[in-house]
């Protein structure tokens, strides 16, 4: 039983461009929970908002919707309307069920439909995201003069010569893939890597694993040659007076980077080997 009714139209619920607006009342059961009150809405209409037009409103009278129903199921009725083409029967069914109480489902598979779509949304934002970090080193690669590859790994790479470059430039993902195999085996291919990083990016199902786009970026930022005066035949040499567990240890936290920087960290766990260093080469890290 309605025992108080608020005239007035209010504004119930906006979402995805629609609005829910109507009447609200306190309602009494003579036989359900005697004494308890409870807001309903008498009246309810759905507004287009970027239209402005109402597309739909009722005047309900003793069929009313517990505001409680109501807050259940309002966003999902919204979210339908904005991703589907719909008609007045579809609308007058739903205040129906909202009035009978009977949108269980319906809001069950809407949540399902709402975490599909923001899914799709993530992953579409980090694609997007990927593309734009992918011109960017693209962009940062050709002003330095070096070379990207996107293979087994992500691999940007240094010619020592003109000659290496073409070479590289004229084979097959096969040939580079075989290439890139002899540089982590030896030191005599002409071609260096000064950066490689896990990189999966889209594939026939458009899965993106793990993107190593921002950290090369950031690498090639801050890769200055022209403060690192230890070329990679002298780094080889260094090392073969390491300690093979430390050098092990530095090469697992820090490679691929710099020889300075590794020489840095390697002195932090060996800090005798500073003296070697300057006795030996003549360098002070």
């Amino acid at each position: 039983m309605i025992i108080g009714n608020e005239s007035k139209v209010i504004g119930l619920y906006e979402a995805y461009g629609y609005r829910f607006v109507g009447c609200i009342a306190d309602y009494e059961s003579e036989y359900i929970d005697a004494g308890v009150v409870r807001k309903v809405i008498t009246k309810i209409a759905i507004i287009d908002q970027k239209t402005g037009e109402t597309i739909y409103k009722e005047t309900l009278g003793n069929r009313v919707i517990f505001f409680e129903t109501f807050e259940k199921h309002c966003d999902d009725i919204l979210y339908y309307l904005r991703k589907n083409t719909f008609d007045m029967i579809d609308l007058e069914n739903f205040i129906n069920k909202l009035v009978k109480n009977e949108l269980t489902l319906f809001s069950h598979n809407i949540k399902i439909q709402k975490r599909k779509d923001a899914e799709e949304k993530t992953f579409s934002e980090r694609i997007e995201k990927a593309k734009e970090q992918e011109n960017k080193l693209l962009s940062l690669v050709y002003d330095k003069k070096y070379e990207i590859y996107f293979g087994k790994r992500l691999y940007i790479l240094e010619f020592e010569s003109e000659k290496e470059k073409q070479y590289w430039n004229k084979l097959e993902n096969a040939g580079k893939d075989h290439v890139i195999e002899r540089i982590h085996n030896e030191s005599t291919t002409g071609i260096n890597i000064i950066f490689e990083s896990d990189y999966s990016y889209f594939g026939n199902t458009c899965n993106m694993v793990k993107s190593g786009l921002e950290s090369a970026i950031e690498f090639l930022n801050s890769y200055e040659e022209e403060t690192d005066n230890i070329d990679q035949e002298l780094m080889n040499t260094i090392v073969t007076y390491m300690d093979d567990e430390t050098r092990e240890q530095v090469h697992f936290e820090l490679a691929p980077c710099r020889p300075e920087k590794f020489l840095k960290r390697y002195l932090e766990l060996d800090s005798d080997f500073a003296e070697l260093l300057y006795n030996e080469f003549g360098i002070g890290v």
